[in-house]
């Protein structure tokens, strides 16, 4: 096996184990900052959709481009997440129209 294959790897393993246990603990803080289980869903329910949205081109972009592009582009996808669980939980959640009971 070729350095660069552990390497990415390697790198595959990690990022996701990271992000999975970020995941583990978006319905907690959630929970803590007063959300119901109603919103809870509501914000995984966005998070799945625009994951099954990028899913799909990333299997075409995935022949063009190379892999490290490609992680680039999974990273700013899980940044702008990360951004909308922020804007949740200080208190902007009108801007989907569900209060916040």
């Amino acid at each position: 096996m070729d350095t660069n294959q552990k390497k990415f790897g390697i790198y595959v393993f990690l990022s996701t184990f990271s992000r999975n246990l970020i995941e583990v603990f978006i319905p907690v803080i959630l929970f803590k900052f007063g959300f119901d289980l109603k919103s809870i869903l509501f914000y995984y329910f966005i998070a799945n959709a625009v994951s099954l949205i990028i899913s799909y081109p990333f299997v075409y972009l995935s022949q063009k481009f190379n892999y490290k592009i490609l992680s680039i582009i999974g990273i700013v996808a899980f940044l702008l997440l990360q951004i909308l669980l922020n804007f949740m939980t200080h208190n902007i959640w009108y801007l989907f129209s569900i209060p916040k009971e």
